[in-house]
């Protein structure tokens, strides 16, 4: 289900593949003297995939990361995901023939986290197939000092997807294992 964007919020987003199959990165932000996102301190969310979200829509998972990102008390939202060949289920990223991540989404994500203010990692727990891009991507960004958090953790210790606790959670450093 997607939804427009809030009143006084602006959105962007940057598309590849020949068909705009992949949503390299998602923005919004709220702080309307900045130009973009990223000229404002931004939270960097990192989900499994993208969804029905764009520029001009946001989905039930962009609305809650807001809230969260607004609690954080910064002015806006930047979303990755560690696969981002856009699919409304999951499952669909193991179909034959799908490519589940570009060439550029792992040097975006490090890209953006290098710049963000908070790194939030959201991907849930990942088909097994496809785990090893969320090691990938954190190993990449914990090699370079940069600190994860999450809004808890699933009993496998992967960090949970926002819709999926309460609003009323924190944002809580992330630690593989916990």
């Amino acid at each position: 289900m997607a939804f427009p964007l809030a009143a006084g919020v602006r959105g962007d987003a940057l598309f590849a593949g020949p068909n705009s199959e992949y949503r390299l990165w998602l923005s919004r932000v709220w702080q309307m003297d900045a130009a973009a996102a990223f000229d404002v301190p931004f939270a960097l969310w990192i989900g499994m995939n993208p969804s029905t979200a764009g520029p001009r829509l946001d989905d039930r998972t962009v609305r809650r990361e807001i809230e969260f990102t607004r609690k954080l008390g910064l002015q806006s939202y930047v979303k990755v995901n560690v696969c981002d060949y856009r699919a409304t289920q999951p499952e669909r990223l193991l179909t034959s023939g799908v490519l589940p991540r570009s060439s550029d989404n792992l040097s975006t994500i490090i890209s953006l986290a290098e710049r963000a203010a908070r790194v939030v990692l959201a991907f849930g727990l990942l088909p097994k197939q496809l785990r090893f891009m969320a090691d990938e991507a954190v190993l990449a960004l914990t090699s370079r000092g940069i600190g994860l958090y999450c809004v808890g953790f699933t009993k496998d210790g992967f960090p949970r997807h926002p819709l999926y606790v309460p609003a009323s959670s924190e944002i809580v450093p992330f630690k593989r294992g916990e």
